[in-house]
């Protein structure tokens, strides 16, 4: 007996994908700006449905950028290769545009 939501992962008909990335609060507000741009771009892949990008929270020492994403109901193997395609993009942007990541 199931005392809890039973989720059926068979009725699902998309696949999430959420992103975290944390920034240093040193980086300008102009290359925060774009990196948001590139990759608002870079989620227009045939595959994803729909997606967000949001500057997520600032607090003092860095900057937090949510992404998340929806495919259709793939198989996890073609999802994961989305998904690591979509994450190398998306740290190819992060360096092209010379952004630093928050010290510790």
């Amino acid at each position: 007996m199931v005392d809890t939501i039973l989720d059926n992962i068979s009725l699902r008909t998309q696949r999430r994908a959420d992103l975290k990335i944390e920034l240093a609060s040193t980086n300008t507000p102009y290359l925060v700006q774009e990196f948001l741009e590139r990759v608002r771009v870079i989620l227009r892949h045939n595959s994803i449905q729909q997606s967000s990008v949001t500057l997520g929270d600032i607090k003092s020492n860095r900057i937090v950028v949510e992404i998340d994403y929806y495919t259709d109901s793939l198989p996890i193997v073609e999802f994961n290769t989305i998904r690591e395609a979509v994450n190398m993009e998306i740290l190819q942007a992060a360096h092209t545009l010379g952004l630093s990541w928050p010290v510790e």
